[in-house]
């Protein structure tokens, strides 16, 4: 397809749109994760090694998720993976998250990370063909971006609007922030948004195009 004639097809606003929101709860909570730590009573040092791990569980990440949307449809592959996040950002919603569950919270955070746009890059391949892939990838992803974009800024700004307390880290204090309704709310949005790609269909190319 050329972009003009994806422009007219109803997958690719369910693509645009879907990822808005599924690269705002993604992205956004990795800058934050620190303060995230931080406010549930984790030290400064840990906080820190923890959220190191993301870029491991990044890794991870795209060579399984790219490894099966080769052998399984990619919507169902991406759903699974997306719904990763919103557990995990949920888990890190609730009072008290022990140590080992913010380790696991994570991990499937970043596992999501490493694949949320790859999964998109994917589809586009297979949905709109490769004649105009550049044009209608860079529409898209110009979606995207918006999301990644902006998320960190507006769950920072969300989380100070409702911050009620102070924590004491090894290298002073920090303004702390109630993430509760944040994290929840993200979770809510990237589960919601991850499933009208379940909607998409047979592929309309394939090996054989």
């Amino acid at each position: 397809m050329s972009l003009q004639q994806a422009l007219t097809e109803w997958r690719f606003w369910l693509l645009a749109i879907c990822f808005v929101p599924i690269s705002y709860a993604v992205g956004a909570i990795i800058p934050n994760l620190e303060m995230v730590l931080g406010a549930n009573g984790i030290d400064q040092s840990t906080a820190v090694g923890l959220a190191t791990l993301t870029g491991l569980a990044v890794l991870a990440g795209r060579v399984i998720g790219g490894y099966l949307i080769d052998r399984f449809w990619a919507p169902g592959v991406a759903f699974v993976f997306l719904a990763s996040p919103a557990i995990a950002l949920w888990v890190l919603a609730q009072p008290g998250v022990t140590l080992n569950m913010a380790t696991i919270a994570i991990l499937m955070i970043g596992f999501g990370a490493g694949v949320e746009y790859d999964f998109m890059a994917y589809m586009i391949s297979k949905y709109f063909g490769m004649k105009s892939y550049s044009a209608i990838y860079g529409a898209i992803y110009g979606f995207f971006a918006l999301g990644a974009g902006l998320g960190p800024g507006i769950m920072a700004n969300l989380s100070f609007g409702q911050g009620l307390k102070i924590i004491e880290w090894d290298l002073g204090i920090l303004d702390g922030k109630d993430w509760n309704f944040t994290l929840t709310s993200a979770a809510i949005i990237l589960f919601i948004s991850t499933i009208p790609l379940l909607f998409l269909g047979k592929y309309r190319y394939t090996d054989e195009h």
